[in-house]
């Protein structure tokens, strides 16, 4: 889908016409055919989604669980992942505006987003299987993905321009995915793993 989707939809919107399903004054046509179909998708999902058993223990009531959020053990993971995806969020609408402004159309950004796809899929295939044969130290990685991160971003905001865009898709394709494959997960681990042993 990540490699798919991105450049059939630009297709979609720039280059067929439908008229007879207008969404508005600001969006192509194109746009109300794909939120349609993405709707008829996302029911078939549902539909066909396997049914699944949640147990859920609630006896300690809500505000115990509520308290474990503001456990002092969790504060610098806690406050990570706060900001994380605050930043995220924000970096998504920004830099998805300045990318538009950039390639002009729909199509051009479907492309551009579906090649990154490919090229990253195939990358950090080769990145799993490399890690699984040889011990890497993966909180290096993080810390490289990280600090690329924050370079990546400065490089695209002082070069508005095709060349910026272009290094920050490379940058963010080969060296940035780091920080999340290399250290992200060992946190989620370690907060799973004292959920679990203190039954909190």
């Amino acid at each position: 889908f990540p490699v798919t989707i991105p450049m059939i939809g630009g297709f979609v919107i720039d280059y067929l016409s439908f008229n007879f399903l207008p969404t508005n004054k600001l969006l192509p046509d194109g746009y109300y055919v794909l939120y349609i179909f993405s709707f008829f998708i996302t029911s078939l999902f549902l539909l066909f989604s396997p049914k699944m058993d949640l147990y859920l223990d609630t006896t300690a009531g809500f505000k115990k669980g509520f308290r474990f959020l503001f456990d002092k053990k969790f504060r610098d993971i806690r406050n990570y992942q706060i900001f994380d995806s605050f930043s995220i969020s924000i970096r998504t609408v920004i830099y998805g505006l300045l990318v538009f402004l950039l390639l002009q159309n729909e199509f051009k950004l479907g492309a551009f987003s579906s090649l990154i796809a490919i090229v990253g899929s195939v990358f950090f295939l080769f990145v799993r299987n490399l890690e699984k044969k040889s011990k890497i130290k993966r909180m290096r990685l993080f810390v490289l993905g990280a600090i690329t991160d924050v370079l990546s971003q400065l490089f695209f905001l002082m070069f508005l321009n095709i060349i910026g865009l272009t290094v920050k898709g490379i940058i963010n394709t080969f060296v940035t995915p780091l920080k999340r494959i290399g250290g992200e997960n060992i946190l989620r681990k370690k907060y799973d793993e004292y959920t679990i042993v203190t039954g909190k």
